[in-house]
């Protein structure tokens, strides 16, 4: 609750660094940027492996939030001001493919008897972020390094998908959509390496909202919460 509480103030600080920013004054940098990186749930409702039920009309899993990760990429395009103190204060816009995975141990259903399995559960969520944040330049030598923190407003822009891919004993892979499950509010910190035009990045963002969702009441107190760490290179348009 206190980590809530403290994001949903950063924006206010963000104006105050903005004012003092915009008065000593400022150059503008716009660095469209592409990350890969491992997206995966930590909480009571995490898990690291995962048995699937099958069925004729479809399959049942309650353990679908990987603690491990799958394929996951993010288009963002930050622009960030910098005034002749190396204050940074910046705004980022991204579309986030994000994809979590749990690894199948057991399979079991009304036309198969309980038996070890493998194979892979996924969860796959589309987001658009606004990423506001602050920070500071250094310089070494012709090198720019920017330390930022800041806050992440993660909005799905449809409902997760789950995929149960199974191998062995024999193969099978299922899909659905989960419910629309809440939007997330993420803390994200990141470092930033630059010489002339190009750069490199790595950061790591901890949602704060519980992204588990399952109809059955025995698993209404599960938590799932999203991490994203990343990895970026970017091009310095401006």
């Amino acid at each position: 609750m206190k980590h809530s509480v403290l994001l949903h103030k950063l924006p206010f600080s963000c104006f105050v660094l903005l004012c003092v920013t915009l008065c000593y004054g400022q150059r503008l940098e716009i660095r469209p940027t592409v990350y890969g990186g491992l997206f995966f749930y930590h909480g009571s409702g995490a898990t690291a492996t995962s048995n699937v039920h099958l069925s004729d009309i479809g399959y049942y899993n309650s353990t679908s939030y990987g603690k491990k990760s799958d394929v996951s990429y993010t288009f963002e395009l930050p622009a960030q001001w910098i005034s002749r103190q190396n204050h940074i204060l910046g705004l980022g816009l991204a579309f986030e493919r994000l994809t979590s995975k749990a690894t199948v141990d057991s399979v079991f259903g009304d036309w198969v008897p309980p038996t070890s399995a493998t194979g892979k559960v996924t969860i796959t969520n589309t987001f658009l972020t606004l990423n506001p944040f602050v920070g500071h330049r250094f310089l070494a030598g012709s090198v720019a390094l920017d330390g930022l923190i800041g806050m992440e407003w993660a909005w799905h822009l449809t409902a997760p998908q789950e995929e149960a891919e199974v191998v062995t004993p024999f193969k099978s892979i299922s899909k659905l959509r989960k419910k629309r499950i809440p939007n997330d509010l993420r803390a994200r910190a990141q470092v930033n390496a630059s010489y002339k035009r190009m750069g490199l990045s790595l950061g790591y963002s901890r949602g704060t909202e519980n992204q588990y969702f399952y109809d059955n009441r025995d698993f209404k107190d599960k938590k799932a919460y999203a991490n994203f760490i990343r990895f970026g290179i970017s091009y310095r348009l401006k």
